[in-house]
Formats: C-alpha cells, sequence, structure tokens
C-alpha cells in the first residue's frame, strides 16, 4: 500500500530567466542548510531561459524536493503564481535566482517560526546591494502597515512568509501594478493579519533590480496601488497624489545628491593619486 506523502511545512518558490549564474548561488544555499531539507520544497520556475539555467536546474534537480518547470512566462507575477499554483506546502517562500539563505541553519529557525502556523511572517533580511555596494540591514521589522502602506518602510518581500491559505484567499499576486506587485501583496496581507516578526537575519537579499533602478517611479505606483485597493477618490485621492509626487521629488533629489558625492570622492581619488 503507497503511503501519501506528508504535505511539506514550506514551498520555496525561485523565479528565473537567464540568471545561470544567481540560480546557481541560491540552489547551493538551499542544498547546504541544515538540517535535512525533508520539511521543505523548492520550485524553479523558469521563463524560458536560453543560457546555462536549464544545465544548472538539471544538475540540482538530482536533489530531493527540487523541481524544475521551464516555459515562457508574462513576467514576474506570472511565474510566481504558477509556483503558487505547483507548490504543495503550507507556506510560501519567494526567493528568486540570486537570493539566498543568509546562514546554513535559516530554514530551521524559518520551521520554528512556522511551527506557531502564523497567517504571515516575516524574517530579518541582508540587502546585497546586486554586488555594487556594501551590504546593509534592511529595516523592514517591526511591521508597521501604516509605513508600508506610504512607502516609508516596505518589507523586503524575499523575507516574508506565507500561509497557503492567505495566498489562495488573497488571489495570489497581481500583474496590473508593473514591478510592486509584491508591494500590493504585503499590504493586503497586512490587512488580514499582522505578521509573526523573527529579528534573526536570515535571508540574503540581491539587490540591484527594477526596485532600486527604477525607484523614481516607485512613489506613483505605490499611489496606484492604495488607489485601487481603498477606492481612493476625489480629495483624498488627489491628497495621496500629491504625496506621492512629494516622494518622487525627494528620491530624485537623494540620487542627485548621492551622485554628486561620488563623483566629488572619485575625483578627490584621482587628484590623491
Amino acid at each position: 500500500m503507497m503511503v501519501a506523502r506528508k504535505r511539506p511545512a514550506l514551498t520555496i518558490v525561485t523565479i528565473n530567466f537567464n540568471n545561470a549564474a544567481g540560480l546557481a548561488v541560491t540552489l547551493k544555499s538551499y542544498v547546504n542548510q541544515q538540517p535535512s531539507l525533508i520539511e521543505s520544497e523548492l520550485l524553479i520556475i523558469d521563463g524560458g531561459s536560453t543560457d546555462e539555467s536549464g544545465a544548472i536546474a538539471r544538475q540540482f534537480e538530482k536533489c530531493d524536493g527540487i523541481k524544475w518547470f521551464s516555459e515562457p512566462d508574462n513576467g514576474v507575477y506570472d511565474a510566481m503564481n504558477k509556483g503558487i499554483d505547483q507548490g504543495q506546502g503550507d507556506f510560501y517562500l519567494f526567493l528568486n535566482s540570486g537570493d539566498s539563505f543568509a546562514v546554513p541553519t535559516a530554514l530551521k529557525t524559518l520551521y520554528s517560526g512556522l511551527a506557531s502556523n502564523p497567517v504571515w511572517m516575516i524574517v530579518g533580511a541582508w540587502n546585497l546591494g546586486g554586488g555594487h555596494r556594501e551590504p546593509s540591514i534592511i529595516r523592514n521589522i517591526p511591521h508597521n502597515w501604516i509605513r508600508h502602506a506610504y512607502g516609508l518602510q516596505p518589507h523586503c518581500h524575499q523575507a516574508c512568509l506565507f500561509r497557503r491559505d492567505l495566498v489562495g484567499g488573497l488571489g495570489g499576486y497581481s500583474e496590473q501594478f508593473q514591478f510592486v506587485g509584491d508591494f500590493d501583496f504585503i499590504l493586503r496581507a497586512g490587512v488580514v493579519a499582522p505578521p509573526l516578526e523573527i529579528d534573526d537575519l536570515l535571508i540574503n537579499y540581491e539587490g540591484g533590480g527594477l526596485s532600486e533602478n527604477l525607484g523614481d517611479q516607485i512613489p506613483a505606483l505605490l499611489h496606484n496601488v492604495r488607489a485601487s485597493r481603498f477606492g481612493l477618490a476625489g480629495g483624498v485621492r488627489t491628497a495621496d497624489n500629491v504625496w506621492a509626487r512629494a516622494q518622487q521629488a525627494r528620491r530624485r533629489l537623494s540620487r542627485r545628491k548621492n551622485g554628486l558625492v561620488k563623483r566629488i570622492s572619485s575625483r578627490g581619488q584621482i587628484d590623491r593619486g
């Protein structure tokens, strides 16, 4: 008689497209976790890569619990929703190619938190800056829904874990908000319940992606999310839009200031040479 496989505690969804090197980093980080991976599965949701991603995936697919799916998709959030459909875990963690676990005991700590069956959970994380700057701690704990909603304390999506019924109840990830669909999902999760918080630094967020390179666009996109989700209209919508424009101006000013500081610093180094 065949015994049904117990549902894993955690499904890790790793989306990838033509990032073989990043995929290898993520998968090595996963298989090096202690103790064993018996309570988890990792799904590689590949968008039809044409680089060496397939070879990397096939190499690691030999490990129990790692599965590879490859076909064209409609972008990041479509791929994440495919991972949700394929996943069997009680909770979901979205660790994209290039992201990794910060310590070899990260899964053990995650399992301890998930044992209390929270609606969702936030853990500590590093921003590796895309390899272009020094790693920094992401200040996303403690959770403050209002600060998240207005982009003052956005959470690191890779450091959030969501219970299966929450993901299903929220209908997965919306594809209508460009690259802030993760912000939208966390915004709605925070309305349902506050998260369990674990301060330990468990996740390495690769950084250097769209949210950093196109940061000037974020305030307007967050305004669109708030207006859509909460039905903002009239003067309230206008006020929210004014706030978004002010934040956009602040981001642009900060970027120009940082660029000026870098140029001055660079010239100083040349002069001293």
